[in-house]
């Protein structure tokens, strides 16, 4: 009861002491503040020990680029296990830091300016004494927009990379654009920039004078160089070359290289819309394994003419007020200005959608395994486009409407819900399913399909 009443008189004195400095936690230079010091006199007894707690600053990590709406998390304890009480200093200048915040958890979130570096420490209280953290350093990121086009012209599509180069060139985009450039010589890659309307040639480090654009490596040091230069996670990813579907995209002609899906995830990270200017890329084989990769993806189910993207027109359209919606609607709207027709389909993707797509499709590849043979293989026949691939929507149409199967209806409404905007005669997915004889013994190792019975499916017609 003695030692309550101690605490209780103790308390009141430290209150008492705080209403007449004011807020003590405001004082900032020093390395113990004056409120500090008092408390841990007041609770100082003879013939008691004190462990002081323990604090260690956990994310985000020293250096790190960061949205503007922060979660600062920290790890505190006290051998005593005593209750901790955590004040939060944040400020753009690590000697004049104030405090934001005092909590009784280890985390909290913060909003921010955007662009800006920060520093921030946290302190903990034990009801005895106090503990500081280090002080650890953070930018926020801009929310504008910028792009990368990856454009690989090491083919025999050099010429039409070329004419989308000089068309790069000349637009006057509100948004920054970085283009690196192969053609099939050697010694011809080159890194543009254009900013303000104006471009110039960028030569960091990382790159050479003949890159290998089927090289994970030189994607993600191109990635990781706009990152670092323009400070956003609003990036637009075009990759421009040769595609084909699952098995990849980006040929290199002088290297016999090309990038992988997985290695396009890998190197990629995370952006925000990813464009396929390449054929065959808009399946669900493609979007499921990149599902993690962008928010967004834009690709084409089956063939798509090359230099078909306006992307003066595109890029001058765009501007940083825009959300990633606005932007990808705008891409399909200014493609089906310029295409005017369109066999097949050009369409944008909610990958956020792919988890619940596959697992229609899963739904629907366990039912069809029982059905007859010659049935399946006529509405296989009536929705393939090329030998490899089938339209999803149409086979699951044909399905429905002539064995009225409900999960045939559920992929069509988890296709409606994936794909936002379409332009063309298709409805823009586009499934694997040759016929058993030209099925790849590789097609089960993709992530769709460890995930999914449609190989199992296929393989038993």
């Amino acid at each position: 009861m003695k030692a309550i009443i101690a605490f209780l008189a103790i308390t009141s004195t430290v209150l008492l002491f705080g209403s007449i400095v004011g807020n003590p936690l405001n004082i900032q230079n020093s390395d113990e503040s004056t409120f500090h010091k008092v408390v841990s006199q007041l609770f100082k007894t003879e013939g008691i020990e004190n462990n002081p707690p323990k604090i260690k600053l956990i994310s985000p990590l020293p250096n790190s680029l960061v949205d503007s709406s922060v979660g600062l998390f920290w790890i505190g304890n006290d051998k005593d296990r005593d209750a901790l009480i955590y004040y939060v200093y944040v400020g753009e200048n690590e000697k004049e830091l104030k405090l934001i915040k005092t909590t009784h958890k280890s985390s909290i979130i913060v909003n921010l300016e955007e662009g800006k570096e920060y520093f921030w420490r946290v302190d903990a209280f034990d009801g005895k004494s106090f503990a500081r953290s280090n002080i650890w350093k953070f930018e926020t990121l801009e929310k504008k927009w910028t792009a990368l086009i990856y454009l690989n012209g090491d083919n025999d599509l050099s010429l039409y990379a070329e004419k989308e180069l000089n068309e790069l060139l000349n637009t006057t985009s509100e948004i920054n654009i970085t283009i690196l450039f192969d053609g099939p010589y050697e010694n011809d890659s080159c890194l543009y920039e254009i900013r303000n309307g104006n471009s110039q040639i960028l030569t960091p480090s990382f790159l050479e004078k003949e890159v290998n654009m089927g090289d994970a490596k030189v994607l993600k040091n191109c990635i990781n160089f706009i990152r670092s230069r323009e400070k956003t996670n609003n990036i637009i990813l075009e990759i421009w070359g040769h595609g084909n579907g699952w098995l990849g995209t980006c040929f290199d002609k002088t290297n016999s290289d090309m990038l992988t899906l997985e290695e396009i995830k890998n190197a990629v990270g995370k952006v925000s819309i990813l464009i396929f200017s390449s054929c065959y890329m808009g399946n669900v084989e493609v979007a499921y394994a990149l599902r993690n990769t962008a928010d967004y993806m834009i690709a084409c189910e089956a063939s798509l003419p090359a230099g078909c993207l306006p992307h003066k027109d595109i890029f001058d359209a765009i501007n940083s007020n825009m959300n990633p919606e606005e932007i990808c609607f705008t891409i399909i709207e200014k493609f089906s200005d310029y295409v005017g027709f369109l066999s097949s389909s050009f369409a944008v993707w909610n990958l956020s959608k792919m988890e619940y797509l596959s697992q229609k499709v899963n739904e629907f590849s366990i039912e069809m395994k029982e059905e007859n043979y010659n049935e399946i293989l006529e509405f296989r026949n009536l929705s393939s486009y090329c030998l490899q691939y089938i339209d999803l929507f149409e086979f699951a149409k044909l399905t429905y409407n002539f064995l009225n199967y409900e999960e045939a209806k559920n992929v069509m409404d988890a296709i409606n819900e994936t794909i936002l905007l379409n332009y063309g005669e298709k409805r823009g997915v586009g499934i694997y399913f040759p016929l058993p004889v030209y099925q790849s013994k590789y097609y089960p190792d993709t992530d769709f399909c460890i995930s999914n019975e449609w190989d199992e499916f296929i393989a038993k017609l």
